[in-house]
């Protein structure tokens, strides 16, 4: 087997003891003086108004554009990593699973959703393929963790994912950035912002990312995990008297290698074995097909801000055009050890290929008014409409030097859904006592989904369907991961009321405590890649969620510590999930089911602290417990029908903590000095519900970043490192027949970034 680093509580523990006692008796020998900093108050949008982050009662993360820097957030793995109650994995670059709280939903079927809401500059984000895209000229990151329906809608019930970008500045500033580092890394970006005339203000964004692969297929002697992706954004606001117009286009691409997939537990064969006799160890893979992933995205937000004498109108337009395009090798090694290399055969694979194509139109108009000193409202519109066009196929690819890679057998899915959600929303909040406030608010959801199954053995050569269809051509065989070959339509309606109330009690001005009670729901949908033709005609139940929440807020030592603290419990019905089980026509190698869970149960508590110990030095902090129970599921598996009622939920792990430490030095010249140190801890988690043996096991990153900023702050150098221990560990895994399949995490990597600023 191979070698994973393994640290468990306890180490977590002393690390964090022993970092704090480094950095605390670092500063012994500075002068000492009355402190003048204060923590910042920081303000945000997540319910439609600018508001004190400390006086929202909802559990809230909230990472600036300081931290941002500071710490290198790229993308959604960075921000699950320093964020409590959140996990984020990828299966592939265009299926991201990301959770909070417990809450995940990882079918990536054309009639299916997210759990987790992710909206940028308010337009909202559907598909799994697109959550992991590239971050650029972020301003702030809002995290609200529990469900979040009332004013972000159906599928916020795990939560939701607020992000804000840097708009154009009223004064001129451009920036350039570039960035080296092992594996070749590359990265430069570079932005403009300024005035256009009086009242119109522009920016325009491009970054670039790019590093040869963390791992290798020495079968192939191929690059895998590589990177190459690049954003550009053009923006425009336009300031008037009583309106504001805000405009944006914004347009992502990445090209990517194959994941280097590895067995790590066998199934129905030794591919272990098989692993590791063709040289196989960690970040070294063995397929004998090669694999890719394309990704292209681009999205048009326009915002009208209309003021009025008793409120606003703000009217969100939204247009999205998604494209995912990737081929990843599923076992990582030849199928059923069957290779001769010295006869340059390498062997076969399953090829998942998918080709999707995503457009979203949506538009919002919200009325925010204060009716009084006491009392403010909210009313909203919502109207959304996606069609997905999904072609997945399940290609057995083999590979030799006479022959190349060609497919022998192929079996294909082809989803085509059209979804139209309508909801209205409101929201008030009265101040009935002096220091006591009610906040009530409900959502009226109506959704309709249609789709389309077209499903295809290529084995079946007597189906009219199979003897027309082009993907036959090449390979007229199959692993009958699709048993069956029909063309099905299907619709469905869903609607649901989502209310929340919340009380908020403010003793002081630095202290807030809430209790609040909430429901979330998540449409339902229909099931990915449906092998047979009367799964394709069920549907998969809606997801409920009602949580109950306590929690408090408070800034400490003048307002130079600050604690915020929530705990919650959470009753859920109908999770829905996915996994590979068998079939009567197949059960051996198996097919997807999708389904729901019938009831379950998650209590948790989170923590997170944050400290300027002196001029200096400033710590930041958060810990996330987090228990979560299936109360009933019984599912039919390779080797019987077993109850997995007691189990815990995937992607959930007991424990999830940060600790980061920051020093601002000045020097004799007025230049400072800024160094950054921060541990991540995340604990174990569940990988599969069928196999309660697939463990993601627990993860350490140390990263640090030594940074020199000019006393103008216009010129910049930093000297970084993520993961400096090294640790080799699995970030994401499932089980096909063969066996348990992980995909690695992130190795080792520094690099040095020059930053330069004009005004």
């Amino acid at each position: 087997m191979f070698l994973l680093i393994k640290l468990n509580f306890s180490c977590f523990q002393t690390m964090v003891i022993k970092t704090s006692r480094l950095f605390l008796s670092s500063f012994c020998c500075l002068s000492v003086y009355a402190q003048e900093n204060t923590l910042e108050v920081i303000e945000v949008t997540s319910q439609f108004k600018k508001e004190n982050v400390q006086k929202i009662a909802i559990s809230t993360s909230v990472i600036n554009d300081e931290q941002i820097t500071a710490q290198d957030i790229n993308n959604a793995t960075d921000i699950a990593n320093i964020t409590p109650g959140m996990s984020f994995t990828s299966f592939a670059p265009g299926q991201g699973n990301m959770s909070i709280r417990g809450i995940l939903s990882s079918e990536d079927g054309a009639g299916m959703d997210s759990s987790v809401a992710i909206f940028i500059d308010g337009l909202y984000q559907g598909r799994l393929a697109h959550l992991n895209t590239e971050l650029y000229e972020i301003e702030r990151v809002e995290i609200l963790r529990g469900p979040q329906g009332t004013v972000f809608g159906r599928n916020a019930i795990g939560g939701a994912l607020n992000i804000i970008t840097k708009k154009p500045e009223e004064d001129f500033t451009a920036s350039l950035s570039t960035t080296v580092g092992n594996y070749n890394i590359l990265r430069y970006n570079g932005t403009i912002s300024g005035p256009i005339n009086e009242f119109i203000q522009g920016k325009i964004s491009y970054s670039h990312r790019e590093h040869e692969g963390f791992t290798q297929n020495i079968l192939l002697n191929e690059e895998n995990q590589n990177e190459d992706s690049d954003i550009f954004r053009a923006q425009l606001s336009i300031n008037e008297a009583n309106y504001q117009w805000y405009l944006s286009y914004e347009r992502n691409s990445d090209d990517q290698a194959d994941m280097g997939r590895t067995p790590i537990v066998n199934g129905n064969f030794d591919y272990v074995g098989t692993w590791q006799t063709l040289g196989g160890k960690p970040y070294l893979a063995t397929s004998p097909i090669s694999g890719f992933s394309l990704r292209e995205s681009e999205s048009i937000t326009i915002q009208n801000d209309y003021q009025l004498a008793d409120g606003k109108i703000t009217t969100i337009l939204g247009w999205r055009d998604n494209l995912s395009d990737w081929e990843m090798a599923s076992v990582g090694v030849p199928l059923g050890g069957n290779y001769d290399l010295n006869n340059d055969i390498l062997g076969a694979d399953v090829n998942d290929d998918i080709y999707e194509k995503v457009k979203q139109h949506s538009i919002e108009s919200r009325w925010t008014t204060q009716i009084n000193s006491k009392l403010d409202f909210t009313l909203g519109l919502f109207y959304l409409q996606e069609s997905t066009d999904r072609l997945e196929q399940y290609k057995l690819d083999f590979n030799s030097k006479d022959t190349g890679q060609t497919t022998l057998g192929n079996e294909v899915s082809s989803q085509k859904n059209k979804t139209q959600s309508a909801a209205i929303y409101t929201q008030a909040q009265w101040q009935f006592m002096p220091d006591w406030q009610l906040i009530l608010g409900g959502r009226y959801s109506h959704d309709t989904k249609e789709a389309e199954f077209l499903t295809i053995n290529c084995g079946h050569q007597e189906n009219i369907l199979t003897i027309n269809s082009p993907y036959c051509h090449s390979g007229q065989g199959s692993l009958n991961i699709l048993q069956e070959t029909f063309n099905t339509q299907v619709d469905k309606t869903w609607s649901d009321f989502s209310p929340k109330v919340a009380i908020q009690y403010s003793p002081s001005k630095n202290i807030m405590a809430y209790a609040s009670m909430s429901k979330g729901y998540k449409s339902g949908g229909f099931p990915g890649s449906p092998g047979l033709e009367n799964i394709s005609l069920q549907f998969v139940e809606p997801e409920k969620a009602i949580s109950y929440e306590i929690g408090m807020k408070s800034d400490w030592l003048n307002q130079t510590l600050r604690v915020n603290s929530s705990a919650f419990y959470t009753d859920y019905e109908n999770l829905q999930v996915t996994w590979f089980g068998p079939s009567a026509l197949n059960p051996n190698f198996g097919s997807f089911v999708s389904t729901n869970i019938d009831t379950s149960k998650i209590t948790g508590a989170d923590i997170e602290m944050q400290y300027l110990v002196n001029d200096y030095l400033s710590l930041t902090s958060n810990y996330a417990y987090l228990d979560s129970e299936i109360n009933r599921f019984i599912i039919t598996t390779f080797n019987g029908e077993i109850d997995l009622s007691g189990s815990s939920l995937r992607q959930s792990p007991t424990h999830k903590a940060f600790v980061s430490a920051d020093i601002d030095y000045p020097l004799a010249n007025a230049s400072h000095i800024l160094f950054n140190l921060n541990y991540q801890y995340t604990g174990e988690q569940l990988g599969d519900y069928i196999n309660q043996n697939v463990i993601l096991p627990q993860i350490n990153l140390v990263n640090a970043r030594l940074t020199w900023r000019s006393q103008d702050e216009k010129y910049q150098w930093t000297l970084w490192g993520e993961n400096l221990s090294d640790q080799q560990y699995i970030a994401h895994s499932y089980v096909l027949g063969p066996g348990i399949i992980g995909v690695w995490g992130s190795p080792r990597t520094f690099g040095l970034t020059f930053t330069m600023t004009f005004e």
